[in-house]
């Protein structure tokens, strides 16, 4: 079945996570593209819905089939299609997928902790890197501050390729983080332009001494 009404539920809800508010709301991740989908599915994330283009067809995607039953694979006209996916040239594939839900103390469950706490960053894309550098460095989570853009962004969603599905992330304000930080001995590190190279840093043996 072709779906050629914007008013369609499935249009509409896909269209709406555009919005931090709504990606709140109804805790939903707006996914694009064939990468982002296939890591969803791998990460066991549940599904609301797929949408694929007009253009495309479902066995283009082989790795739908891993999908449990009852997921709608809905086909949408190109025009609208187009109009709600985020990237000037979509793959054809989208889908509204449930985010998962961690807390403060997730992020801190692997020992010795690393992790990653972002303060103020605004720019999406950015982010997105950083989680993605932060899942593939072994990272226990992330921990966004107050002011830090949503990592479920859809331009931090693509950034961070999947990363927000594997890694923790969470929102805490410093008063809530530092009593964590503490318990666990987590040795601080700030990044800044002028210092020393991270590469150099053994990130492993020094403990920070809290007053």
């Amino acid at each position: 079945m072709l779906i050629s009404s914007a008013q369609n539920a499935f249009v509409r809800l896909y269209r709406s996570l555009e919005k931090r508010k709504a990606r709140e709301e109804t805790g939903l991740l707006p996914l694009e593209g064939a990468r982002l989908v296939q890591e969803a599915i791998l990460c066991g994330t549940p599904f609301e819905a797929v949408l694929l283009s007009e253009s495309c067809l479902q066995n283009e995607f082989s790795f739908l089939d891993e999908l449990p039953p009852g997921i709608p694979v809905c086909r949408i006209a190109e025009k609208i299609f187009r109009d709600i996916a985020h990237t000037e040239t979509p793959q054809g594939i989208l889908a509204a997928a449930r985010r998962p839900v961690y807390v403060l103390q997730d992020v801190f469950a692997v020992s010795p902790a690393l992790v990653l706490v972002v303060d103020r960053l605004q720019d999406p894309g950015n982010l997105g890197t950083m989680l993605r550098s932060a899942a593939a460095s072994g990272a226990g989570g992330a921990v966004l501050l107050p002011g830090t853009v949503d990592a479920a962004n859809p331009k931090a969603l693509r950034a961070g390729m999947g990363a927000i599905l594997r890694l923790p992330v969470v929102e805490a304000t410093l008063d809530e983080l530092l009593p964590e930080l503490l318990r666990h001995n987590v040795q601080l590190v700030a990044t800044h332009g002028a210092a020393q190279d991270y590469y150099h840093l053994d990130s492993t043996s020094t403990i920070l001494k809290w007053p």
